[in-house]
């Protein structure tokens, strides 16, 4: 969900995570898309490198589900132990087997499968909430806005969060901007008209590059952004086989989702090294 990019006419929009920060828990997968060229530094900040992936962030997502069978739009319900095996239920009445089940959905959306399912689970899970966000795509400006630095910027302002220029990364061949708005903002307009969040934002982006002519913008919304409060550990197992991660447990960014997975995958690998 992190790597997020969408199309629209000839722009292409990274709408989740802008970029990643080479960190230890990214090391190991950042040689594997730095060697496939999916990503390429895009710029350095306080002794920090942020890499980006010019195809768009989810091209890093799609290279590492390459080689897996992935079923899309389909919504898992419920699952069910049946002797060794759990049964996953999806929404069209699909059914798919498994020896293991591990969630990185939102917590709060593993949660509501675990409660239809009946399987008890850690009340603490019920304390792990997001943020959420609104995000404007602007593309086609008449007159483009103007960035001190990298075509990145957290500008000072009580309504936006951060501004990218996607054409400026590589990820679009025109004009395009990602504007993610704050948290208070986001959570106070999430239900706002769609053309009331547009408009407020194209004043804010006025006011910080006054030549700025907005061209077609859209909005998109993040109900679960960025995690608040983690679990706590790094995965949990809430029944035999059924285990819950991602950046609910291991914080927010990129990072932290790679953290749990990779504490995760530790332990199911001596889990079946010992069996």
């Amino acid at each position: 969900g992190r790597l997020a990019t969408r199309r629209s006419n000839d722009a292409k929009f990274d709408h989740g995570a802008q970029f990643y920060r080479l960190k230890a828990p990214l090391r190991e997968v950042h040689k594997r898309w730095s060697d496939r060229n999916l990503s390429k530094l895009w710029f350095a900040e306080d002794g920090e490198q942020h890499f980006n992936a010019p195809d768009g962030m989810t091209a890093l997502a799609k290279d590492l589900a390459q080689e897996m069978n992935v079923i899309l739009s389909e919504r898992v319900v419920s699952i069910k132990r049946q002797g060794q095996t759990w049964t996953i239920t999806f929404e069209s009445g699909q059914i798919e087997f498994a020896d293991e089940v591990v969630f990185t959905c939102p917590v709060p959306q593993s949660v509501e499968i675990l409660k239809v399912s009946g399987i008890v689970y850690p009340v603490q899970l019920n304390d792990v909430n997001y943020t959420k966000a609104l995000v404007v795509l602007i593309e086609k400006s008449p007159v483009a806005f103007r960035f001190s630095g990298p075509g990145y910027s957290e500008p000072d302002s009580s309504l936006i969060f951060s501004i990218a220029d996607q054409s400026e990364k590589g990820t679009s061949v025109i004009d395009a901007l990602t504007i993610t708005l704050k948290a208070e903002f986001s959570e106070s307009h999430f239900d706002s008209p769609d053309s009331e969040v547009i408009n407020t934002t194209i004043d804010e982006l006025i006011r910080l590059s006054p030549s700025f002519v907005s061209g077609v913008a859209q909005l998109k919304k993040w109900r679960y952004c960025q995690v608040q409060k983690p679990f706590g550990d790094l995965f949990v197992e809430v029944a035999e086989g059924v285990y819950l991660a991602g950046d609910g447990f291991g914080g927010a960014s990129l990072n932290g989702a790679a953290r749990s997975a990779n504490a995760l995958a530790q332990h199911l690998s001596t889990k079946h090294v010992l069996v």
